[in-house]
């Protein structure tokens, strides 16, 4: 879809560049994208950019990519966590996001989510975001959600809460 959304934000008036994080140079699916990308007259570097998957050795390259974005998208349909939502979240990024599986939770009001896995809504949800500046909003409240809420205690804390729920459910049963 990135292809095609990134032409369609461009037929907008919308010139910001596309970062792909967490691609396999030479990958089949990198190979297809990069074709669709120039089919539609998109040019690399300039249009946009693969960048390689950040590991652990190279975390200040990943939170330079993050606070430097305008906008992180999370076109995932099928999230168990939604752990780059909440990496770009914490790093103060405005985030849109599908607001499936667990993205809703994990974006807790503060991503823009498109209401369907259409090129025109998240095209629009793009373009909307750019012409109300909220790329460059106030995200203390979201770090500070992030901070707070997924730290490792309180994961645990939360899922030992929900095995205790799934045990009294089991035993009433």
């Amino acid at each position: 879809m990135l292809p095609n959304i990134l032409h369609n934000v461009r037929e907008k008036g919308c010139t910001s560049k596309l970062i792909i994080a967490g691609t396999r140079e030479g990958s089949d699916y990198v190979k297809k994208m990069d074709a669709e990308f120039k089919r539609y007259n998109l040019q690399p570097c300039i249009d946009y950019q693969f960048i390689e998957f950040l590991g652990e050795e190279r975390i200040d390259e990943l939170i330079e990519l993050y606070t430097t974005a305008d906008f992180y998208l999370e076109l995932s349909g099928h999230e168990g966590f939604g752990m780059q939502l909440a990496e770009a979240m914490a790093c103060s990024t405005t985030c849109i996001s599908s607001g499936a599986g667990a993205l809703t939770e994990v974006g807790a009001g503060f991503d823009l989510q498109f209401p369907t896995f259409s090129v025109n809504e998240i095209s629009s949800t793009i373009i909307d975001g750019y012409k109300n500046k909220l790329h460059i909003r106030d995200n203390s409240e979201q770090v500070k959600y992030v901070s707070t809420h997924f730290t490792w205690d309180a994961v645990a804390d939360l899922v030992v809460e929900k095995i205790e729920l799934f045990s009294l459910a089991e035993k009433k049963q």
